[in-house]
């Protein structure tokens, strides 16, 4: 089309660089890429370096050469879209696509855009189940460690290292630190009740709409909730069969004051400087007789003459019953190595085990001295993989360089 003057539509008007992102459907950032990536993107007309200003007349020329022959799929526009939409707040986009989907598939409407969406999810969920759907596009931030949107996320691997540990089980599962559910809803087959507490409500939100989606509310009760689980549990009460957690990383002020005197610190109370014993005995306090704790932990937990008392009384109880070490990169926000604690409680107080399995896969050469060690066998030299449980376990001191140098 053609104005008055005989030009073509949209000659003399500019458009800046956001507002060419919402004429593509993608991010402010993508189209700050294009003029450096593509040599034969429109050269700006106006505005500075810091603002350019482009002609809408060559800038829909060229989206329009770039969509003949290379029409991007439904699958890739969906993904995309949020991103217009949310920016960075990947989660935000997923929660959106959750909403639509929770009460199911949206009918098609002709009257709506065709790139909203709504119209989207509706092309979409006519072809793959929503559980599917939302799967797939969820599938993207979890694997992506370290980037926007792995926040709250337990990575596929750190999962199924988490269930192999655990063992068979059957009955309620808690994760106090749930993020969007990668870890709690992994445990959905072999559970009556899953329970989630996160600190963030964007979290607890997402996860609550993922499981109606996926469709694990028809087969267990599933209930997720926001709040600090240190400060505000939602689940005074619970006693779980399994508890699960992947605490959060670097974040010290756990409420140490306000919690002083709590009955979750059955061990001993947790130091100013670390909040990952607080953690393991939150989810400790929180398991039934019988039931079993699995819970990440950094490395150095192991060693910190901070924790030094709770790991002692810990172990001479006879509640730690396996030790794992995973190399780097198995967790999803960060790249740092990490161990698994597993513990269980006595289903009565003589109960304890008289020995640690110590498993070291974060290098391999050294995996296959795993082994059990039995109490009275004889002592070891500090520093093999099962030193901490050669000892009886009156005397018995936990894994540790600190304890092996007392």
């Amino acid at each position: 089309m053609k104005d008055e003057h005989g030009r073509p539509e949209g000659a003399d008007v500019v458009v800046t660089a956001a507002e060419i992102a919402r004429l593509a459907g993608v991010t402010r950032a993508a189209v700050s890429n294009w003029p450096r990536r593509q040599g034969d993107f429109p050269v700006a007309v106006a505005g500075g370096t810091s603002s350019p200003l482009f002609s809408l007349f060559e800038v829909r020329g060229r989206l329009e050469g770039r969509r003949k022959g290379r029409e991007a799929s439904p699958e890739v526009r969906l993904r995309e879209r949020p991103r217009a939409e949310f920016g960075d707040d990947v989660l935000g986009g997923l929660t959106a696509v959750a909403g639509i989907l929770v009460d199911g598939v949206p009918e098609a409407d002709d009257g709506e855009d065709a790139g909203s969406l709504r119209a989207l999810v509706a092309g979409l969920g006519a072809e793959v189940s929503p559980g599917t759907l939302l799967a797939e596009l969820t599938a993207r931030p979890v694997a992506s460690r370290g980037r926007a949107g792995s926040d709250g996320v337990t990575s596929a691997r750190l999962v199924e290292a988490i269930r192999y540990a655990a063992g068979p089980s059957e009955g309620t599962v808690l994760d106090p630190a749930c993020g969007i559910g990668s870890l709690l809803f992994a445990f959905a087959d072999r559970s009556t009740g899953l329970f989630g507490q996160d600190v963030l409500p964007a979290h607890a939100r997402f996860a609550g709409l993922r499981a109606r989606v996926a469709g694990l509310t028809a087969v267990t009760s599933v209930t997720a909730r926001a709040g600090d689980s240190l400060r505000e549990d939602a689940y005074r009460e619970l006693k779980a069969d399994l508890v699960v957690c992947e605490p959060p990383v670097g974040v010290a002020d756990r409420g140490r004051e306000e919690l002083l005197l709590d009955a979750r610190w059955e061990f001993g109370v947790p130091s100013r400087a670390e909040s990952e014993p607080a953690w393991l005995q939150h989810c400790y306090a929180h398991t039934a007789p019988g039931g079993r704790v699995v819970v990440v932990m950094p490395p150095s937990v192991a060693y910190r003459r901070a924790g030094r008392r709770i790991r002692a009384e810990i172990v001479r109880r006879g509640l730690l019953t396996r030790a794992i070490a995973l190399p780097a990169g198995t967790a999803a926000s960060h790249a740092l190595p990490v161990h698994l604690w597993v513990l269980r409680r006595p289903a009565d107080p003589t109960g304890g085990v008289d020995a640690v399995r110590m498993t070291d896969l974060a290098r391999p050469a050294r995996a296959e001295r795993s082994a059990w060690t039995r109490a009275g066998r004889g002592s070891r030299r500090c520093g093999s993989p099962s030193s901490a449980a050669t000892a009886p376990r009156s005397t018995r001191r936990p894994p540790s360089r600190s304890a092996c140098a007392s």
